[in-house]
C-alpha cells in the first residue's frame, strides 16, 4: 500500500476553509432573490452589531473594574502610608529621649488610672 499523494488542489481546499466558504456563499447568493440577498444582509449586519455592542459593554465593565482597582489601590496606599507615619512618630519620641522602660512605666500608669476610674464608677 503506497501512500496517497495529495493534489495541489486539495492542499488549497485544506488550507483555506474560509474560502471555501466565501466561495459557497457567493455561488448561493448568485441564486437568491434581491429579496433574500437584502435580508441576508440585514441579518448579518444586525450579528455584527450585537459583537460591537457586547464589546462596548464588555469595556464599559472593563473600565468600571479598572476605577475600583484605582480607588484600593489608593485606599491600600494610604493605609500604609499612614502606618509609616504612626512608625515614624513613635521613632522620633523614641530619639527624643524616651526609652523602652520610661514607655513601659507610662502604660503602667496608664492602666493604673483606667482601673481607678471604673472603680469610681
Amino acid at each position: 500500500m503506497g501512500r496517497k499523494r495529495k493534489s495541489p488542489h486539495m492542499k488549497e481546499k485544506q488550507a483555506s476553509p474560509e474560502k471555501e466558504v466565501n466561495e459557497m456563499e457567493a455561488m448561493e447568493a448568485s441564486n437568491l432573490s434581491v429579496k433574500e440577498l437584502r435580508e441576508m444582509a440585514i441579518r448579518w449586519m444586525k450579528r455584527k452589531e450585537d459583537k460591537f455592542n457586547n464589546m462596548c459593554k464588555n469595556q464599559e465593565e472593563m473600565k468600571k473594574n479598572q476605577e475600583e482597582m484605582k480607588n484600593d489601590f489608593t485606599a491600600i496606599k494610604n493605609s500604609i502610608e499612614s502606618i509609616n507615619s504612626r512608625l515614624e512618630e513613635s521613632e522620633d519620641r523614641l530619639r527624643k529621649g524616651l526609652n523602652p522602660s520610661e514607655l513601659e512605666d507610662k502604660v503602667g500608669k496608664n492602666t493604673q488610672a483606667e482601673k481607678l476610674l471604673e472603680k469610681k464608677n
